[in-house]
């Protein structure tokens, strides 16, 4: 019985530090996102790039509709199934962009800020 009470309580320890690990794991994977996010910019070439890619995207998926048009609603279901698996790239994306529009909002208020300071003290002088 004492047994078994242990080998319980290494389980529950054991699936606690797989939780923290976890949530490490996740915490460390935001914190990525948004320096990653916060220092990329597109040049026009990417812009371009992505431009054709997005034409790309557009003509495989209505040829996959035309293709799949017999078998009903089976695009519906595929692209249901889809976006069950990318709800979670989704709100890691959205999470970075809103933290990147604090630190801008932020960044702006700092800015402002110090240019009132600056022009008072001038004046002053």
């Amino acid at each position: 019985m004492i047994h078994q009470a242990n080998i319980l309580w290494e389980v529950d320890v054991i699936q606690y530090l797989a939780q923290g690990l976890v949530l490490t794991f996740i915490q460390v994977l935001m914190y990525l996102v948004f320096c990653i996010g916060s220092h990329v910019t597109l040049s026009r070439s990417d812009v371009k790039g992505a431009t054709q890619g997005l034409l790309t995207l557009i003509t495989g998926l209505l040829i996959f509709n035309w293709l799949t048009l017999w078998l009903g609603e089976f695009s519906l279901k595929t692209c249901q199934w889809l976006s069950q698996y990318c709800g979670v790239f989704y709100t890691v994306m959205l999470f970075a962009l809103t933290l990147n529009g604090l630190v801008l909002v932020l960044l702006c208020l700092a800015s402002l800020t110090g240019r009132l300071i600056q022009t008072k003290l001038k004046q002053r002088r």
